[in-house]
C-alpha cells in the first residue's frame, strides 16, 4: 500500500516525465522539477529557449506566490 505522500511523489514524477511546451513560445526544451509539499505534488518548469517560468500542482498552474504559502505553512 502506497501512502498518499509516496502517491503524491509519484504522481508529481509521472508529471515531470511528460513532455511539456512552454505556454510562451512553444518550444519543448522544458526543464522540470518535482518536490512534495503538503502531500500534492508541486512541478516547477522553465523553458531553455526564453527561460519562461512557471509551477503547477494537481496539473494546474499556480503562481510562485502560492508556492511559497504552501512552503511556509509545512
Amino acid at each position: 500500500m502506497v501512502s498518499e505522500r509516496g502517491q503524491a511523489e509519484h504522481q508529481g514524477m509521472a508529471d515531470v516525465k511528460k513532455i511539456s511546451r512552454c505556454p510562451s513560445c512553444g518550444s519543448d526544451d522544458v526543464v522540470a522539477i518535482s518536490m512534495s509539499v503538503e502531500d500534492a505534488a508541486v512541478l516547477f518548469r522553465a523553458c531553455h529557449r526564453c527561460e519562461h517560468r512557471w509551477w503547477e500542482r494537481d496539473g494546474h498552474r499556480v503562481s510562485l506566490d502560492a508556492v511559497l504559502d504552501l512552503v511556509n505553512r509545512h
